[in-house]
Formats: C-alpha cells, sequence, structure tokens
C-alpha cells in the first residue's frame, strides 16, 4: 500500500502544483470569481434555468461552472456575470510587495 503524502498549502495551490507565478495568479483570480457565482446560485437557491438567466449566459455555461472549468472562461466574462447578478466588482491594483508583506 502506498503512502499518502499530504501537504497543505500556505498560499496559491496553483503555485503548489508547478504552474509559473503569472500563470498560477491568474488561475486563482478566476477561481475566486466562479466562486462568488457559485455562493450566488446557493443563496438563492438557482435551478440551471434561472442562473442563466441573472447572470445573462446560455444553460450550457453553467455546467463549466459548475464544473469548475477554468480553461472555458476569461476573467472578464465572470466579472460580467457578477455584474449581471447585480454584484460590484472591483479590480484593486497593488505593488507586489505590499501584497506579500501582509
Amino acid at each position: 500500500m502506498e503512502k499518502m503524502i499530504s501537504r497543505v498549502t500556505v498560499g496559491n495551490v496553483f503555485d503548489d502544483l508547478g504552474f509559473s507565478a503569472d500563470e498560477a495568479a491568474g488561475l486563482a483570480r478566476k477561481t475566486d470569481l466562479m466562486l462568488e457565482l457559485e455562493r450566488i446560485v446557493k443563496r438563492r437557491r438557482l435551478n440551471a434555468v434561472a442562473a442563466a438567466k441573472c447572470f445573462g449566459v446560455k444553460k450550457t455555461v453553467l455546467a463549466h461552472l459548475k464544473s469548475g472549468d477554468l480553461d472555458f472562461f476569461t476573467a472578464d466574462m465572470l466579472m460580467q456575470m457578477l455584474e449581471r447578478a447585480g454584484k460590484h466588482v472591483k479590480v484593486i491594483v497593488s505593488d507586489k510587495e505590499s501584497v506579500h508583506a501582509a
């Protein structure tokens, strides 16, 4: 029986998986946006038809959201979906040093 090794990430899981720093940061941003869309679906108890209407997309797009298909979405598309759901999306730009210093 093989021994399972477990690791706990303290930062970006995509860094831990070996993605470049830029790609890991982009994947983490898209993940955060997708998780917020999922929270909206759960909080509002939306079925697929209602969620598609709320986000202004076709029902088939929701299958990609539910499966966590990061490659299907752009960050811009996810932000538009959040805006259509009544959320305000704000982008904050800061120096890298100030982010890592916390």
